[in-house]
């Protein structure tokens, strides 16, 4: 580190510091979102020693409501939040597992205040219980009768939610998806157990 002093606390870390890949000229360790650094530095000895208060890998300081111990500054992997948004690091772990690409590429961005629709509850919910490499059915994609001019991406999707048992749809004659709705949170309750138990949960 190029600054040994900087944001240390009176206690060290006991823990395994989760540092991440060796970078930099000079080189510095990046923290991983669940560090014991992130936030837990000392900010009126941050402030004395950073130059212009950015960290070793140009990072304002603090990035989040206070500096991180050591000369780097951990910065997330979206544009739209920092270390003090309630749900960063739950966010951070579904971005770093695949889970999510967020709302937008450029800039990267997660709009952490949108509410979704139960077409981005499908993705969510079948790479949860596959994992990451889960692949949708392929075409013809005829089970449901709503449109889907608002993003053809999100006809497969559904179907996989079907064929895999975590939906009966929205609508039963015609069946319907309902895919531009929004998930209301009793939806996500039954989201979330089933993609924590299995959908035989009862």
């Amino acid at each position: 580190a190029s600054s040994p002093a900087c944001c240390t606390t009176t206690s060290p870390i006991a823990a395994d510091p989760k540092l991440g890949a060796l970078t930099g000229s000079p080189a510095f360790f990046l923290l991983k979102a669940d560090s014991p650094a992130v936030n837990a530095g000392n900010d009126a000895i941050c402030a004395g020693v950073v130059v212009n208060n950015t960290s070793q890998n140009g990072v304002p300081r603090p990035e989040g409501p206070h500096c991180d111990i050591g000369a780097v500054e951990y910065q997330t992997s979206f544009a739209d939040f920092t270390t003090s948004h309630q749900y960063w690091e739950d966010i951070e772990i579904l971005y770093v597992n695949g889970l999510t690409a967020g709302c937008s590429t450029s800039p990267l961005n997660f709009c952490p205040e949108q509410i979704m629709d139960r077409a981005q509850s499908g993705v969510f919910m079948l790479r949860g219980n596959y994992g990451t490499g889960y692949v949708p059915p392929i075409a013809p994609w005829d089970r449901f009768a709503d449109d889907w001019s608002a993003g053809a991406w999100a006809e497969k999707w559904a179907e996989g939610m079907y064929n895999a048992g975590l939906t009966a749809g929205c609508a039963a004659s015609p069946l319907r998806y309902c895919p531009w709705d929004q998930t209301p949170r009793v939806q996500a309750a039954v989201f979330g157990l089933r993609l924590k138990y299995g959908n035989a949960y009862v």
